[in-house]
């Protein structure tokens, strides 16, 4: 037996034989978070650098 996994869950996953099991970035929320920072950057350069985390999604298809 095998188990496969993509990842960024692309349009295509859910159509192949079997469909295959990803995980969904949240791409909107992402880009949104990328601007807010850059912005917060610009503003102020001598701000301290900030991680910031964003939880993917498991989507559970049939090749896993």
């Amino acid at each position: 037996d095998m188990a496969l996994v993509g990842y960024d869950d692309i349009e295509l996953a859910r159509y192949m034989t079997p469909p295959l099991t990803t995980i969904h970035q949240p791409k909107d929320e992402l880009g949104e978070l990328a601007i807010d920072v850059l912005i917060h950057r610009m503003a102020d350069p001598q701000q301290k650098q900030q991680r910031v985390q964003l939880t993917p999604e498991l989507v559970v298809r049939g090749s896993a």
